[in-house]
């Protein structure tokens, strides 16, 4: 059996409960992909990577919702056959 940590620190890692909470989870899922029985802290990095993240989640419902987005078809030729 083994254990998978994930440490945030408040407030250097978040300044509400749910968000110190939300940080200690990626933490420890951070530890969970690097296979497992690890201790990983919530970081600087992380939490850049997390903004970036809510920052283009955001961008992007926010394009969908205004209709920023186009939808452009390519076909694929193969140029042995000629067929598409």
């Amino acid at each position: 059996m083994g254990a998978s940590i994930g440490v945030a620190r408040y407030p250097v890692s978040a300044w509400s409960a749910a968000e110190l909470l939300r940080n200690a989870d990626t933490a420890m899922y951070h530890a969970k992909r690097a296979g497992g029985s690890h201790v990983r802290s919530f970081g600087k990095e992380d939490a850049q990577r997390l903004s970036h993240r809510l920052r283009l989640r955001a961008d992007l419902a926010s394009a969908s919702a205004t209709r920023q987005f186009e939808l452009h078809y390519q076909p694929q030729m193969d140029l042995r056959t000629g067929r598409i």
